[in-house]
């Protein structure tokens, strides 16, 4: 619970995802709220069903780069100290854990999940807590549900998405009772 006593709730979590837009310079950003529960027969990663319902959806028309890739995945830490972006230090995404317990997104032709409890991705450790899977090398037919719920604001999967898609599915009052985050 350490993560979330630096980070007021409210409206934090709008702001840094906001922030991630202007940081990327992006020119478009757009919410969804998904009250919807997405099937999860056909997962690449058995241990997300739990994350198939509601969520809120947090889109931009940029990109991550590489850097911004490998920054993300450092729970409470950044690779942008020497940057000027908004978020130079980079601990402002950490907000979104008010709301979940697995942020995923989608930008260029990822899908990167994380996963600070190390619990729901196989092979996921403190030191690197999450998975980033190139899609377009992932036979989407056979993880169909893995995938549909990021079919949102014109991502369709079939290439490289020159946006990025943050998926924050709600947490629960069961996962809520069990997060140490």
């Amino acid at each position: 619970r350490d993560i979330l006593n630096a980070y007021p709730d409210g409206t934090s979590v709008l702001k840094e995802l906001l922030q991630n837009a202007d940081d990327a310079q992006a020119t478009s950003f757009k919410l969804l709220l998904d009250k919807r529960a997405h099937r999860t027969d056909s997962l690449a990663f058995d241990g997300t069903a739990d994350f198939h319902g509601p969520a809120v959806y947090a889109f931009n028309d940029a990109v991550f780069s590489d850097t911004d890739l490998e920054s993300i995945q450092r729970v409470g830490g950044s690779l942008k100290a020497g940057s000027i972006k908004t978020g130079r230090f980079g601990v402002g995404f950490c907000s979104v854990y008010h709301l979940t317990d697995l942020p995923s997104f989608v930008t260029r032709e990822f899908l990167a999940i994380l996963d600070p409890h190390c619990e729901h991705l196989p092979a996921v450790h403190p030191g690197q807590p999450g998975k980033i899977v190139d899609f377009t090398k992932v036979a989407l037919g056979e993880y169909a549900d893995q995938f549909a719920p990021y079919r949102v604001f014109g991502c369709e999967l079939r290439g490289p998405f020159q946006g990025t898609v943050f998926r924050l599915p709600l947490r629960t009052r069961a996962q809520a009772a069990r997060s140490r985050i």
